[in-house]
């Protein structure tokens, strides 16, 4: 029987269909993927205070250097979480799952976020970055013969 409780309704990863599935049946293939060892490892203890640590130190060292990232370091960090998104562009049935780890509030995602904001300025600089695929091809359209 069809219940609320036991439906999971997904958006695909890149043409955004809907995906209904079996919450037994979607949590049975995220279990065939995390058993990939040469992929996934399993955790012995919480991983977590080690991460906050970790990107903590980074942290200090960076602002140290750089005072204008104060504030990137963690703020009420939890675990990123594992969830897939269904690949329905494959054209396989049943879809196989691509593979997420949400960085929402993890210990990282603000470093991350500065170091983004960095790079993105920086690429500018980089003559063969491509803003977005109108500038790919222009380059592609220029007559090089002259």
């Amino acid at each position: 029987a069809i219940t609320a409780g036991n439906l999971i309704i997904k958006q695909s990863d890149k043409d955004k269909q809907f995906v209904v599935v079996p919450t037994d049946v979607y949590k049975e293939h995220a279990k065939e993927m995390l058993e990939d060892t040469s992929t996934y490892q399993k955790v012995v203890k919480n991983p977590l205070p080690a991460m906050i640590s970790d990107i903590e130190l980074l942290c200090e060292h960076l602002i140290e250097k750089y005072p204008k990232l104060e504030g990137v370091e963690p703020y009420c960090p939890r675990l990123p979480e594992f969830y897939g998104t269904y690949k329905t562009h494959k054209k396989i049935n049943p879809p196989p799952l691509r593979p997420v780890t949400s960085q929402v509030d993890s210990p990282g995602e603000r470093l991350g976020h500065a170091t983004n904001h960095i790079l993105k300025q920086a690429l500018q600089y980089v003559p063969v970055h491509l803003k977005d695929s109108t500038e790919a091809r222009l380059r592609l359209c220029v007559d090089t013969t002259a």
